[in-house]
């Protein structure tokens, strides 16, 4: 039982017992008195009077002692909880603090209780059901407002691996990081893990380092972003350019009726990995009756955007027309083109039905496919699994769910180990190059040359990296199943390794090319700009198609693309 059904199962023994202890002794007494003497029934007192003893009475009198005894024995398990929780705070090394017991919250700490790692919560709301949840999976519950550095050391933040910032307000979550952060004795090695819900602002965090690195504390502080991590999520379960066959399209498009939170990390994440063979880019299609705003709302927080993608609105009157104009869309496309229809964001009848119209509309069959949101036991799923279209096609052939939204909050989606495993030896091939660059040109008594790859900004370890940095590596471990699709090639095979270093030079030159786009898209979106090369100032001169790069350029696009299968994230 919570607190809150806690304290009105005792309010109402009080008002009960209050109300039959004085029409009981109403019969002997005044009011006034009969009122006092119900009171001392609390205290087991005042409960004597002449035989035979009114019922009303003896109910009071009842009740009495089963409200004292009841109101004893939630302070003491209240009490011995406060004691269980701060023991085994003490008793804690190398937990995980999880701040926020709402849906993002509770997520990140049941993913963790799962992998076996020990967890203490910290949430001001004693009335929400998933703290008490929690409690019976293991994880030790601290009530208090998670921004008051005491409440973090009561939870053990001096003893504690990570701290998860995953309450439903942005501002909080900062908050929580900066009192974590200044706390001169917390664990050099404590990493916090910032929720910051919206991608603009998440980015602009980013670019700035302002969470991204060590703190004055020794604390590192990083941010993650529910939306972009189901973005990550959804494009891993569902490439692009991969058809309803498992066969790869060369012309790719996306169509979506809104840029909300999660639509607008979908597309800025399709511009960063959306780099095919053939030169291929996604393009990008947003219709709906406020399309042109929040496209341009997404250009100016991406103005270089369209060097990575295309992106257009489609202008609608209502969205009852959507079917109508993403049908047109798929139409007027190449025969080798393949679409996907993102309608996560819409109620799922309205959903199903905006997808089924699209399909009447199509002329092309096999030609799209629709990702839709559905809880597990909803009717809808239930209708594409076991349902078949007029056109005899099953509809689970081209409606397909999307991952649950849990996976964006559990733990490798927050922690990004796997990923960052990937990306920090696709660094560190980087680094080993950029090296054995610096050793042969003091050989060769080129001192220039040595010096500018020295001050290249990205030219030391992993650990000592900027988070932008870091997600720098981190878009180019997502894309390395793009380049392995792109060879004609399944990621899954066991006989990959193999495949992959025979290879022709055609297709590795193709290869390169769609490395260095990729390469760009990155740089493009994370606001740098072509010019003489000053990477204080996010200037580059790469930033150029890949046939007027110098050799030395294209052979390092070629040494990362034969190198990408020995990095591939091993995850299923």
């Amino acid at each position: 039982m919570n607190f809150t059904k806690g304290l009105l199962l005792l309010a109402a023994l009080f008002v009960a017992t209050l109300t039959f202890g004085t029409i009981g002794f109403l019969q002997h007494d005044h009011f006034l008195t009969a009122v006092y003497k119900a009171i001392q029934l609390f205290s087991l007192e005042s409960g004597a009077v002449a035989e035979p003893v009114p019922i009303s009475l003896e109910i009071g009198r009842w009740l009495g002692l089963l409200t004292t005894l009841t109101g004893f024995v939630g302070a003491a398990a209240a009490a011995f909880h406060g004691f269980r929780a701060a023991l085994g705070v003490k008793l804690s090394k190398g937990h995980d603090i999880v701040c926020g017991a709402g849906e993002k919250g509770c997520a990140v700490a049941e993913s963790l209780l799962s992998s076996g790692t020990k967890v203490a919560m910290v949430e001001i709301d004693t009335s929400l059901p998933s703290v008490s949840h929690l409690q019976k999976r293991g994880a030790l519950v601290v009530f208090g407002d998670a921004r008051d550095a005491a409440i973090l050391r009561k939870a053990g933040l001096r003893k504690a691996s990570h701290l998860v910032c995953a309450t439903g307000d942005d501002n909080t979550n900062l908050a929580i990081a900066m009192a974590a952060a200044s706390d001169a004795d917390a664990m050099k090695d404590l990493k916090v893990h910032v929720h910051v819900g919206d991608v603009a602002h998440s980015d602009i965090l980013l670019r700035n380092g302002i969470l991204g690195g060590n703190s004055g504390a020794g604390v590192y502080l990083s941010s993650f972003n529910f939306f972009r991590n189901r973005a990550r999520c959804i494009l891993r379960d569902f490439p692009l350019e991969c058809g309803n066959d498992g066969n790869v399209r060369e012309s790719i498009k996306l169509v979506l009726p809104r840029l909300d939170r999660l639509g607008a990390a979908l597309v800025l994440q399709s511009a960063l990995v959306g780099h095919f063979r053939s030169g291929g880019k996604v393009d990008v299609h947003v219709v709906g009756p406020d399309a042109s705003r929040q496209v341009q709302q997404l250009l100016n927080h991406a103005p270089n955007f369209d060097h990575c993608a295309s992106l257009t609105a489609h202008s609608i009157a209502d969205d009852g027309q959507f079917a109508t104009a993403a049908a047109d869309i798929i139409n007027g496309s190449s025969a080798d083109s393949f679409t996907t229809v993102f309608l996560a964001s819409s109620e799922e009848n309205a959903a199903l039905a905006q997808a089924l119209l699209l399909k009447e509309r199509t002329q092309v069959s096999d030609a799209f496919r629709v990702l839709v949101s559905a809880r597990e036991d909803s009717a809808l799923r239930q209708i594409v699994e076991q349902q078949t279209g007029a056109d005899g096609i099953a509809l689970r052939t081209w409606i397909k769910f999307l991952p649950p939204a849990s996976n964006a909050c559990g733990r490798e989606a927050v922690y990004a180990e796997s990923l960052d495993a990937v990306a920090r030896s696709i660094h560190e091939t980087w680094y080993r190059g950029n090296s054995a660059a610096i050793a042969r040109a003091e050989r060769e008594g080129d001192t220039t040359k040595a010096r500018k790859l020295r001050e290249k900004s990205a030219y030391k370890p992993w650990d000592k990296l900027t988070e932008e940095q870091k997600s720098d590596n981190r878009s180019a471990a997502d894309h390395i199943a793009v380049k392995i699709r792109a060879a004609g090639l399944d990621p899954s095979d066991p006989e990959l390794n193999r495949k992959w270093q025979s290879l022709d030079p055609a297709t590795l030159d193709m290869l390169s090319r769609v490395e260095h786009e990729r390469w760009c898209a990155v740089k493009w979106l994370g606001g740098w700009r072509l010019g003489e090369r000053c990477d204080e100032r996010k200037v580059h001169n790469n930033l150029v198609a890949f046939d007027e790069l110098d050799e030395a350029t294209k052979d390092f696009d070629l040494q990362q693309v034969k190198g990408a299968v020995a990095n591939l994230d091993p995850r299923p």
